[in-house]
C-alpha cells in the first residue's frame, strides 16, 4: 500500500511472518505421507535460512546459492510459485538487514495495532461529514500518537515503555503539548 501510494523507489520490509504463512497454507493443503509437502517443508526451511540471518551479506550467499539450486524446488507449480516469489520479494525480506542500527521490524504487527485502534475509533463514529474532516482527525491522531507513551510493550521491546516514538527517534518532547502545535 505504501509503495502504491509514495511510488516504486520506496524500500519496505514484508512481514516473515505473513510471507512464510504461504508455505503453510500449501503444506496444510497436502495429504501427510506427500512428497510434495515434504519438500515444501524443506523449502520453507531454505527460506527461512535466507531471510533470518544476523546480517546483509550471509543473506545474499545465500540467496545465491538459493539461486544456483533453484531448479530443485521447482517440482510442481506450487513450488515453483513460491521459488518466484522469494526471488521477487527477497529486497523486502531482508530490508531490516540493510538498517541494522535501525528499528525495523520483520513483521507488521505495529502496523496491525494501528489499524486495529483507527478501526474501533471509527466504529462509533459510523462516517465523517467530509474527507477533509477525516483528513484532519487523522492528521491529529497521528500527532497525538506520536507523543504517547508506549505502555504495554512485551518481551525485547520492553524497553519502550514509557517513551513515545518521537522519544524513541531521539526528539525532546518534554513540555510540548501536540495540541498547541
Amino acid at each position: 500500500a505504501a509503495r502504491h501510494v509514495y511510488g516504486t523507489p520506496l524500500s519496505s520490509q514484508l512481514c516473515h511472518h505473513h510471507f512464510l504463512a504461504k508455505f503453510d497454507d500449501a503444506i496444510a493443503m497436502r495429504e501427510s505421507s506427500s512428497t510434495e509437502k515434504e519438500e515444501l517443508i524443506h523449502l520453507k526451511h531454505r527460506v527461512c535460512l535466507i531471510i533470518r540471518v544476523p546480517d546483509i551479506e550471509l543473506a545474499c550467499e545465500r540467496m545465491n546459492e538459493f539461486h544456483r539450486e533453484q531448479n530443485r524446488f521447482r517440482t510442481s507449480v506450487i513450488t515453483s510459485d513460491l521459488v518466484d516469489k522469494v526471488f521477487r520479494d527477497f529486497e523486502n525480506l531482508t530490508m531490516y538487514l540493510q538498517f541494522p542500527n535501525g528499528f525495523v521490524p520483520t513483521t507488521v504487527n505495529v502496523s496491525e495495532n494501528i489499524n486495529k485502534q483507527l478501526k474501533d475509533r471509527f466504529k462509533p463514529m459510523c462516517m465523517f461529514q467530509s474527507i477533509k474532516s477525516a483528513e484532519d482527525y487523522l492528521k491529529l491522531w497521528c500527532l497525538k500518537r506520536r507523543f504517547q507513551q508506549f505502555t504495554d510493550c512485551k518481551k525485547h521491546f520492553k524497553f519502550l515503555n514509557g517513551k513515545a516514538p518521537l522519544e524513541i527517534a531521539g526528539c525532546k518532547i518534554n513540555g510540548l503539548d501536540y495540541l498547541n502545535l
